[in-house]
Formats: structure tokens, C-alpha cells, sequence
């Protein structure tokens, strides 16, 4: 993986949501692209990225309250600034009202997403001057329309011990685990619980067949089966977890298909604070 894709607000950013971004980044070796949506005719000359607002203790201090408010020269320096202190390769692409050729911040985005290998989604970001729902109607759009694999980034963020993949028997589950076996060949020493969503066991030739092509890339494996419905289930599961990755397939077309039709699925975007890995079978 070279390509990275984390958008955000030109006016406000969360030290979370790089932290996040940049541990991706760090883990895969790979350049992370922001995205700084403007949401006015402010614009921001590139020469001046380099120009500091702040001294080097103000800006610490300020990213750790969040959101911060700022205008769009502003976040795009704070991004650098703060990807350079992690050590992570970073660029960012300037988009907004006056520029966007897609027509939404979200479909500029998707449009972008085409030449990406991994976007990275906070479920919180909105452009609407009342309180959204978590997730968004942006990240919503992103998860259902992305064309890369997406990951949906935790509020809070530690690290990632177990990898759990969501196999309900549907191609566009495996073909998600495989999508991120290949982009993350550097968690190959993560514990992998493999999740069989559905009332019935998958056959035993099905399961030993997924259980061999995993041991090509892991090491320590276990199966368990949830049985009833999918998103009650996954969301009493992944309750007050931590240090997990869950991967899933495509949002809207399968799991889930039935899961990510239902309020639950919301549910466990709202409640549950994992990163969250999604890729479509297109």
C-alpha cells in the first residue's frame, strides 16, 4: 500500500483522527493524503503551507483539545505540521465550495477514493450547521460509494491486537478479508478471529478452505459462530471491546447485506469505537 486518503473540515481537526491516520500510514509505510474540505470561498495558497501560525508549543497545546477551529491555511499546516512530529510522509489536496467538480464534498472525495488504495472515514464528520447523527450522511455517502477500501476511524485510538473478520458465507465477506490481508501484510502477527454470522455453520469443507488460505498470512487463528440476528449480534460482541480491527464486506450490498439495511448498523457505528474496515466486491 503508497496511498492513503484521511478527509477533513478546513475548520475543524481532531489529533485523534491523525493519530489514527498516521499510525495507518506509519504501519504500511505509505504517504497520507488529506483531504481539506473548505466549506467556504476561503482559498489557501500552497506557498504558504510552510508558514507557522503558531509556535511550536502552541500548536502541541492546541491539538490536544478537539476540534479545533481554524480557517483552511490554518488546518492544512496543523495536518502537516503534526503527520512531520509522527514521521509520516504526508501531502494534502484542497477542496471545497468554488472548487468541487462532482458536485458534493462526498462525491469529490469518491472521486479521489478512484486512485487511492485506503480511505480513511471519521463517521462523525458533517457540513450541516445542525447535529448529524453518527454516522454522517458524508460518511454514509463515502462508506456506501468509496472506491478503494475504506476504514472507519475510532474516536479513541490505542493500537490493534486482534483482527476480527466478518464471514457470513457471501464472496464480498471474503473478498474484504483478502483485500486487507494484501494492503496489511505488517499485521500478519495479529491473533485473527474469524466471526460466522448466520443460523447455520458454514460447511466444513468452506471452513477449512478459508482456515488454509489464512494460514498463509497468520499464525494464530480460531473460529467462532454468532448465531441470530447479524447486527444484534455484532453489536453485543464488539461491546466495550478494545485494541481490535474488525473487517467486513461491502456496505449496503451483503452482511451484510441484511445488517447495514437496519438501524443496527448505525448502531454500531455510534456505540462501538473500533476501526472498522470495509471493501466493496464490485
Amino acid at each position: 500500500m503508497k496511498r492513503i486518503l484521511l478527509p477533513f473540515s478546513s475548520h475543524t481537526l481532531t489529533s485523534s483522527l491523525i493519530d489514527f491516520g498516521c499510525y495507518m500510514a506509519r504501519l504500511s509505510q505509505s504517504t497520507l493524503t488529506g483531504i481539506c474540505i473548505n466549506t467556504d470561498h476561503l482559498t489557501a495558497d500552497p506557498a504558504s503551507y510552510s508558514h507557522s501560525y503558531f509556535t511550536e508549543s502552541d500548536a502541541s497545546m492546541l491539538l490536544e483539545k478537539a476540534p479545533v477551529k481554524m480557517d483552511s491555511e490554518q488546518c492544512i499546516h496543523f495536518f502537516i505540521e503534526a503527520c512531520e512530529r509522527r514521521e509520516v510522509k504526508a501531502d494534502v489536496l484542497l477542496r471545497g465550495n468554488g472548487f468541487i467538480k462532482h458536485g458534493t464534498p462526498a462525491k469529490e472525495v469518491i472521486q479521489e477514493s478512484r486512485f487511492a488504495d485506503l480511505l480513511i472515514v471519521d463517521p462523525a464528520m458533517s457540513f450541516h450547521d445542525q447535529l448529524e447523527a453518527v454516522p454522517t450522511a458524508f460518511a454514509k455517502e463515502l462508506l456506501a460509494a468509496a472506491e478503494c477500501p475504506v476504514m472507519v476511524a475510532p474516536a479513541v485510538f490505542d493500537d490493534v491486537d486482534e483482527l476480527v473478520f466478518c464471514y457470513d458465507g457471501h464472496r464480498s465477506s471474503v473478498y474484504a478479508i483478502k483485500q486487507f490481508s494484501y494492503l496489511f501484510p505488517e499485521m500478519n502477527q495479529r491473533k485473527v478471529t474469524v466471526l460466522q454470522i448466520g443460523e447455520n455453520e458454514q460447511p466444513v469443507s468452506e471452513k477449512e478452505a478459508l482456515h488454509n488460505w489464512l494460514g498463509n498470512y497468520y499464525h494464530e487463528i480460531v473460529f467462532k459462530q454468532l448465531v441470530g440476528d447479524a447486527g444484534d449480534e455484532l453489536l453485543q460482541y464488539f461491546l466495550l471491546r478494545k485494541n481490535m480491527l474488525a473487517v467486513m464486506g461491502a456496505y449496503g450490498r451483503s452482511l451484510i447485506s441484511t445488517f447495514f439495511k437496519k438501524s443496527s448498523a448505525d448502531m454500531v457505528l455510534r456505540v462501538v469505537d473500533l476501526p472498522l474496515f470495509i471493501a466493496h466486491n464490485k
